[in-house]
Parts: structure tokens; sequence; C-alpha cells
């Protein structure tokens, strides 16, 4: 990348100048949807809403996501509940981690996360959460989204 100030051609290394923090749009701006289109509203969530799976199997939604070299975690604002499934992070395809949708009980505003997600080298990512699979004890394979969040937590890649 090649800033240009007053005549003079400054290098600028694109990990100083990417986000650190990327705010996922779940409501509006998913690239594909599978079974997972219903925004249904509701004050008990923390943007009055949630985006809901149909409870098929294999549900997913995914979006389009520039992130930069380095170490990131993928944190969901999600619904935990009795009729939750377990969400499978993907990154291009390949699961980086799981989060268990599933407790006795519903429970609002939940963050959970998927840690220690490599991405080599700067690039445009497709990420994916998909309903593959469920808690034994769940009846269904729903997913209540509220938030998705990818933080940069190290520039190092082990």
């Amino acid at each position: 990348m090649v800033r240009y100030t007053a005549g003079v051609v400054n290098s600028v290394n694109p990990e100083d100048v990417m986000p650190l923090m990327i705010d996922v749009g779940v409501f509006n701006n998913a690239k594909a949807n599978t079974n997972y289109g219903n925004i249904t509203v509701g004050a008990s969530y923390l943007h009055n809403a949630y985006k809901q799976g149909a409870g098929a199997q294999n549900q997913a939604c995914s979006w389009d996501v520039v992130l930069a070299r380095g170490t990131w975690t993928c944190k969901l604002i999600h619904t935990k509940g009795t009729d939750q499934g377990i969400y499978s992070v993907q990154i291009d395809g390949v699961t980086e981690g799981t989060i268990d949708g599933y407790t006795g009980s519903t429970t609002y505003n939940q963050v959970s996360s998927v840690t220690g997600i490599v991405i080599p080298s700067e690039r445009t990512v497709q990420l994916q959460l998909k309903m593959a699979t469920k808690n034994a004890s769940s009846s269904n394979y729903h997913g209540n989204l509220d938030g998705v969040q990818l933080v940069r937590v190290s520039t190092a890649i082990v």
C-alpha cells in the first residue's frame, strides 16, 4: 500500500491501518442465508431484535469480511435455550471451532467465543455460521443471533 504526501511517497504497512475489531452486521448484510433469514423483534435482546434460523439442520449464514494477518477471536452475542443448535464457526469452509447454544433455560445476550483463528495474510475471507449439529439435549437446531464480532488479538501467527 502506498500513500502520497506533499510529493513524497511513503509506504504504509497494511497491518497499521487495518481494523482491530469488526462488527459483522447480522441483520442486513449477509452474503448468503440458508434457512436463516427471519428477523424477530424482542425487547429482551441487545439490539431489540435477533436473526433466527428456521431450525433446520445445516442452516447457515455467511459474510465476506476483510481480515488483516494475525490471530483473531470470533464472538457471538446470542440466545441460549432448550431448542438451540451448535454453531460451527467457519472461515473459508474450514471449521475453526464450535459454540453450543443449548442450555436448560432461556438466557439472552450471551457472549461466546471461538479463539485462535489464524489468518496468515491480509485477505477477504468468508465467515460462515452453520448449525450442522446440536446438543443431544436440545430439541432443535435454532440459532438466535444478535451480534457477531471479530477481534484481532495478535499480529503474530502461530
